[in-house]
């Protein structure tokens, strides 16, 4: 078994803390066991807690260890020997899983109690046995992995895990090692795509990627036009920064916490109360909220900080390749995505920073305009004109040379930017284009990129022709960018003002019917939630911006909470118990809902003509497909599954197949409206991309609705981007989409309502926007 085969030689004293921290978390198990269904008052709560963990304290050192060499004293071999027998009696077999497997099959609850008996006895006399290391005798041998149970979503599940102070040994000494992975960037041309093969030269992939097996036979559809031009945008030639890379790495070895680098040790755990003393309620409880609060950090830490050096080692093998590449490969509804899981483009910031184009192109006379815009992009003034943006670069000329040329010398300058290493890296290339006596024949490698303005809504008001909806996301022409986010946030803080004072009344929820949350509270906890926003200063544009970014997309109620709730946790200094933050992210969540509606009215009505849509191939038991403006068939890929029971000697394990099994009814109708924009913006991607790299050859990236190219081609990119835009939008997509379902369904036709009708939005005008993608 991996729990008796993987073992780690440690020191005494680390052995020793290790089995005090199990022993610990067998009584916690065992209170909690005793202690189910018990209501514990709120006032009197932490302190049982303290009195818990003096308990716990007192048992674990009380532990008695006695140091054995393998296969000697206390029974030795032949103790496991009737451990083995033992085992064959309780489950019939070698490894305690019964012959034919019908005992541990019909009981492994039984198996279960049986393993949590021999574990309670080893305990019952408090003596841990440690076997000395057959490799060094100074050390002891501990098994790696340890097999223990989670509480998730009000079930217990056994799960098996690594020890901390393996994990710590990996992370601090084999990551340097030669660690094989699959799906590096490449160093050469990726295979053209043909039929369902193509990208990586010898890992095979899907073109379309796709866990489910369709039900649609995508093969006799003609998609040359779509592989031709996936596989295009993988012959893009990038190439790593080395004078970033080496930055990251000083910043993370000196602890410098910049951006998205992570803390390289974890965050220290207050010291707790005495156990002697009387504490007072109030501060105890506190106690207990920071160090909750810490944990939560330092649980985050151990996926954030391999994942994180994970792409620097990756990084660190390629830079000196001369040329890397990215394969492509498309998703179910026609979105393209790198095979390079780690290092990639549409990563973080950090990775975005680490790679540029590998050619170099002279950034002509408004290649430097594009570099100060991309700039001040990257610090966040995206929100101002482009000559105020202009201006903000030119009067921090002289912090932006200082910092390129010492950049931890002025940290405080470049470390507040949106995406600071991104910053930091068009600064530097921007310093080295202003030193050139001639800025126009700087010849410059990093990727300007252009922004779509909330895009899913953009390719909402387009498909309503909204003229209100199309003037808050720019598609027609203004003098000053509109700013949906900072739209909306006024509305909310309008709407939270209003429960301050004791005038709003109770809104609705976001599909037109009370919902039982904060909101529609009594007067007096609406209130107290509205203080609660303005004390602590909640109501800011990145606290709504991801609910208003994904409400287009079909986001529930409850996501929108967790959503706004995660923001709250990471904005908020003073620590707020878990209630007052979940009632304070629905409330805000809410208004946020009412407030879009309020604005893109037809974007509400096209989203509920989908839902409808949606409804009646469920009533008929078939997936929701269409075809897309690109010609791509798509196909959600929602089924239920069905559920196996495996039975191993630890506890029973779930294993789940989705294929040929039964529709996801719920997840078919909630996906569809995301589904079906994300395969508007795929297409008019799609459509950009062949005038840039198969017409004229540009260096061409996007990250859905982010288009990347050249200083020196981005004027030439804009025109094709509102060009590509203006002719999706002169078919008519959601007749196109009505008749497809007329014809799929037969003599079920007439049960599909007709499509919502549409406003006097004119699209072509996005042509003078000048803020539509910017």
């Amino acid at each position: 078994m991996l729990m008796d085969s993987a073992k780690m030689d440690v020191d005494l004293s680390v052995a020793k803390e290790e089995h005090r921290n199990e022993y610990k978390y067998y009584l916690l198990l065992h209170k909690m066991a005793k202690g189910r269904g018990e209501k514990l008052h709120a006032e009197c709560k932490y302190e049982k807690e303290l009195n818990y963990e003096k308990y716990y304290e007192e048992e674990s050192n009380s532990l008695e260890f006695v140091v054995l060499e393998r296969g000697k004293g206390r029974g030795g071999e032949e103790r496991e020997k009737e451990k083995g027998k033992e085992r064959e009696k309780e489950g019939g077999g070698e490894d305690g899983a019964g012959g034919d497997n019908r005992a541990s099959a019909a009981s492994p609850r039984r198996r279960e109690n049986n393993f949590g008996k021999r574990r309670k006895e080893q305990l019952k006399n408090k003596q841990v046995v440690l076997y000395r290391s057959r490799r060094d005798p100074s050390k002891i041998e501990l098994p790696v992995f340890v097999h223990s149970y989670v509480w998730r979503n009000g079930s217990w599940y056994g799960v098996i895990h690594m020890r901390e102070c393996c994990a710590n040994y990996l992370l601090n000494n084999a990551i340097n090692s030669h660690i094989p992975l699959n799906h590096l960037p490449m160093i050469s041309k990726p295979k053209k795509w043909t039929h369902s093969e193509g990208g990586m030269l010898l890992l095979k992939n899907n073109f379309i990627r796709c866990n489910v097996k369709p039900l649609f036979n995508i093969d006799v559809c003609n998609l040359e036009r779509i592989k031709s031009l996936v596989s295009q945008m993988g012959n893009v030639r990038w190439e790593v920064n080395e004078e970033i890379l080496h930055l990251i790495e000083y910043a993370y070895n000196k602890g410098i916490t910049i951006g998205n680098i992570p803390r390289k040790q974890n965050y220290s755990l207050p010291s707790g109360p005495s156990h002697t003393a009387k504490q007072n309620v109030e501060d105890i409880k506190k106690y207990y909220l920071l160090r909750e609060e810490i944990s939560r950090l330092n649980k985050c830490l151990i996926s954030e900080r391999p994942t994180f050096l994970q792409k620097i080692a990756i990084a660190k093998t390629l830079k000196n390749c001369k040329v890397i590449y990215f394969p492509h490969n498309i998703d179910f509804r026609g979105r393209m995505y790198p095979l390079s899981p780690h290092l990639h483009h549409m990563s973080d910031d950090i990775c975005r920073s680490l790679i540029t184009f590998h050619d170099r192109e002279e950034i002509g006379p408004r290649g430097l305009f594009w570099l100060k815009i991309h700039l001040a992009n990257n610090f966040g003034k995206d929100k101002l004109t482009f000559e105020q943006r202009i201006n903000w670069v030119d009067s921090n000329l002289g912090n932006i040379k200082r910092l390129s040329e010492n950049p931890f010398q002025h940290v405080d300058f470049w470390s507040t930017a949106e995406k600071p290493w991104q910053a930091l890296s068009v600064s530097m290339d921007l310093t080295r284009a202003l030193e050139c006596p001639d800025p126009s024949k700087y010849r410059s490698n990093i990727p300007v990129q252009q922004d779509g303005t909330c895009n899913g809504l953009q390719h909402y008001a387009a498909l309503g022709r909204d003229y209100d909806g199309g003037k808050a996301v720019n598609i027609i022409p203004s003098d000053e960018p509109q700013d949906i986010y900072t739209v909306v946030l006024e509305i909310v803080r309008s709407k939270v003002k209003a429960d301050l004072d004791g005038a709003a009344s109770p809104p609705k929820g976001d599909r037109g019917k009370s919902s039982g949350t904060p909101n529609c509270a009594p007067p007096r906890c609406r209130e107290h939630l509205a203080k609660c926003c303005f004390q602590f200063d909640l109501l800011k544009r990145k606290v709504v911006k991801q609910t208003i970014m994904t409400i287009c997309y079909g986001v529930t109620s409850v996501g929108a909470k967790d959503q706004v709730k995660g923001k709250i946790q990471s904005m908020t200094t003073k620590v707020l118990e878990k209630k007052t933050i979940n009632q304070l992210s629905q409330y805000i969540a809410n208004y946020i809902f009412e407030s879009i509606s309020e604005i893109f009215k037809r974007a509400m009505i096209i989203k509920k003509w989908f839902n409808n849509l949606s409804k009646v191939t469920n009533e008929l038991n078939i997936p929701v497909t269409w075809l897309s403006p690109i010609g791509l068939p798509c196909e959600q890929p929602y089924r239920l599954g069905h559920r196996i029971l495996v039975n191993t000697p630890l506890q029973s394990v779930s294993v789940i197949s989705y294929q040929n099994s039964l529709l996801h009814k719920n997840k078919q109708r909630l996906g569809f409206p995301p589904n079906f924009v994300h395969s508007l913006d795929a297409s008019h991607l799609m459509m950009t991309a062949e005038k840039m790299v198969l017409e004229n050859n540009f260096s061409f990236a996007a990250v859905h609705d982010s288009y990347w190219t050249h200083a020196c081609n981005v004027d030439q990119m804009n025109v094709f981007i509102r060009d590509s835009f203006v002719t999706l939008y002169e078919e008519p997509i959601l007749q196109n989409l009505y008749r497809g379902y007329q014809m799929r369904l037969g003599k079920h036709a007439s049960r599909i309502p007709a499509p919502p009708d549409q406003g006097h939005l004119d699209v072509s005008l996005v042509r003078r926007s000048r803020y539509f993608f910017s």
